[in-house]
Parts: structure tokens; C-alpha cells; sequence
């Protein structure tokens, strides 16, 4: 079997079966998906990690047992991470992923080697911002993709999965985690923050102000240095463009890339 293929672990915690979806050797990458999606709907991202010589791996974990808690995720993720033997590890967190690997650093010290964030919740754009999420617009685009659209259908119709999406989705709507991003800049825990400038449903400021409480470097990523698209990279770039993804995520891990010096906010 090519190593580079994502494979479908079924590793059992609890009471639950948990799909884990891993590829390749090496160093160990742990991708956190986006809101309702699963491990699977990345399987290209992680193949593309896998050809870059590391171990990459995405929980499924759009679903946990009730009650839905960030803290009560974060604690499934990192007996997960314990049960395929992959700490300590790069957390990289997409989107809604972004918030998880935050609080999967700050509460487990010994799982997090790096942190890459993308596109990520962390701090709170705002309740209005928020809100308009659920207007139509460009911003559902992301949602009319056939893996993303397999991934939340798949996720509500699972057991529980309602409830889990809303506890998410409430937890969005109230919560930020700057306390926990200062202490993993005082932990000093090598962290960076990559962002598709195209993005139509997260405002690019709040990447820069999560770069900034961690410390860490960011990178606004734009349609140039061989994006494939024509259209710039949008909240969902890393499904849209993995290959190219994987590669500035590998530059990200190993120094590779210049990173430049956080940005400070006006005000």
C-alpha cells in the first residue's frame, strides 16, 4: 500500500468509534478539520503532507458525547493524538480546527512540538460578523463543495451530531481564547499563522491579532507563488489547493519560509 494514502483508523474511545485518518512517515502532523467536516474531507491536504515526508494525520471530530464543551473536545483530540502514538506533534487547526489546536496546546503541553493556524477561529470576529455568516453570500461557497457538503450532511445525520454542531456553533458565538494564546506565547511554543487574503467568511484581522498574542509569525497568503486557481485563496483554500497548502505548511514547520514580523493593530 502507498504510505501516501490516506488510510482510515477506527480507534475506539469510550463508547464511541472515531474515525482517524492518517498517511504517510515521519514527523507527526495533526490537522484539526473545519465546523461539521471529518478528517476525510482532507484527505488530499494530507497526502499532500504525506509526499512531503511527514506523518499526517485528521481525527474525525465533528461528533463527541454529550455535553458539547471545547474543553471536553480538546480532551478527546488528545487521547486520540496519545492512542496512534503521535506526540508530540505539529497541531494544525483549520477554520473552526484553528480554535481546537489552540486549547489542545494550552491544556496539554506535551502534545504540541508547533502550531500552525489557518484561516482559524481563536479570537471572536464579533457577534455581527458572526451573524452575517448566515446570510447567503460568496461565503457559501465553502459549503457547496461536494466534500464539505458530503462531510456536514454526513455529521448531522450521525448520532448526536446536531447537538455537537450546535454546541459548536454556540461556543463560536460567545467564546475567544486570548487567555490561552498568551500562556502558550509564555510557554514559548513556536507558533504561526497562515491566511487566504481571499477570505469571505473570517476578517483578516483577527488572524493578525491571534499572531500576535502567541508571539508567532503571519503570512497573508495571496493568489501568487503557484496558486492554481484564479480566484484567491478563500476560507477554504487548503481544500482547494493542497498541494500548494501542504507546501506552505511544510515551509512553516521546518523554517524554511521567511516569516514576517507579526502586525500590530491600529488602536
Amino acid at each position: 500500500m502507498n504510505s501516501t494514502q490516506p488510510a482510515r483508523l477506527r480507534v475506539v474511545h469510550r463508547s464511541r468509534i472515531v474515525d482517524v485518518w492518517a498517511a504517510g512517515e515521519g514527523p507527526p502532523v495533526v490537522l484539526f478539520h473545519g465546523w461539521g467536516l471529518s478528517g476525510r474531507a482532507y484527505g488530499p491536504v494530507l497526502r499532500a503532507l504525506a509526499g512531503r515526508g511527514y506523518r499526517a494525520i485528521a481525527p474525525s471530530l465533528a461528533v463527541i458525547d454529550p455535553p458539547w464543551t471545547l474543553a471536553g473536545l480538546a480532551e478527546v483530540a488528545a487521547d486520540l493524538i496519545g492512542a496512534v502514538d503521535a506526540a508530540p506533534a505539529t497541531i494544525l487547526g483549520h477554520s473552526f480546527g484553528g480554535a481546537l489546536a489552540i486549547r489542545v496546546a494550552a491544556d496539554f503541553p506535551d502534545l504540541a512540538s508547533k502550531l500552525v493556524l489557518v484561516n482559524a477561529l481563536g479570537v471572536s470576529p464579533g457577534r455581527r460578523a458572526l451573524v452575517r455568516t448566515v446570510v447567503p453570500g460568496r461565503h457559501w461557497r465553502i459549503g457547496l463543495q461536494r466534500s464539505t457538503a458530503a462531510a456536514l450532511i454526513g455529521t448531522v445525520a450521525r448520532g448526536g451530531g446536531w447537538g455537537s454542531l450546535s454546541g459548536a456553533a454556540r461556543w463560536v458565538l460567545s467564546n475567544s481564547l486570548e487567555e490561552e494564546m498568551e500562556r502558550l506565547r509564555e510557554r514559548r511554543v513556536h507558533s504561526a499563522v497562515l491566511w487566504g487574503v481571499g477570505d469571505t467568511l473570517l476578517p483578516k484581522w483577527i488572524g493578525e491579532r491571534a499572531a500576535e498574542l502567541l508571539g508567532g509569525s503571519f503570512e497573508a497568503v495571496s493568489g501568487e507563488d503557484g496558486w492554481p486557481e484564479r480566484r484567491p485563496p478563500d476560507h477554504d483554500w487548503p481544500l482547494r489547493g493542497p498541494e500548494f497548502f501542504a507546501g506552505l505548511v511544510a515551509g512553516t514547520i521546518d523554517g524554511t519560509r521567511s516569516a514576517r514580523p507579526t502586525p500590530k493593530r491600529a488602536g
